[in-house]
């Protein structure tokens, strides 16, 4: 009778041990769904933030409106597309990050380049960018991969 219960104890101990073991696990698959959102959205909540200052920054720096041509990015009758890359590679450089300016739904400048080495220019935004962006007036995030890279995008309406 005592070999009997230590069975059923030993048995009830290792159902335990089994059941406490399958609690970890899968605590540890929600954890880490529910960490890699946190950070996505920490991360996403930082780039809106950065993408807002630099589209203000750019709209002080120069006075007038914007207009593109289809070759020449004027800001008033200044042109700017080549200082605005400047600042936009130096910026890269700095953080690491990408960036990109838009003019309506074309990208006119960014710091994105081919395998080639060449700038991903005269590309029209996707239709779920402009939707929300042009069509919304919405922010747009999301992340895919852009130039053989796994990114996080945020596109803000300016």
């Amino acid at each position: 009778m005592k070999k009997f219960t230590q069975q059923i104890i030993l048995k009830i101990i290792g159902l335990s041990i089994l059941a406490l073991i399958f609690t970890a696990l899968i605590l540890n698959v929600v954890s880490a769904k529910n960490t890699r959102s946190i950070v996505y959205s920490l991360t996403e909540e930082e780039l809106k933030v950065g993408a807002y200052q630099l589209a203000d920054e750019f709209e002080n720096e120069y006075d007038g409106d914007w207009s593109y041509d289809g070759t020449t990015l004027k800001k008033g009758p200044d042109e700017v597309g080549e200082p605005l890359q400047e600042q936009l590679d130096a910026l890269a450089k700095e953080t690491g990050l990408e960036y990109t300016l838009f003019y309506d739904k074309t990208r006119i400048l960014t710091t994105l380049k081919d395998a080639a080495g060449n700038r991903i220019v005269g590309t029209d935004a996707s239709p779920a960018v402009i939707s929300a962006v042009l069509e919304g007036g919405k922010d747009f995030s999301a992340t895919d991969l852009v130039s053989q890279k796994r990114t996080t995008t945020v596109i803000t309406p300016h």
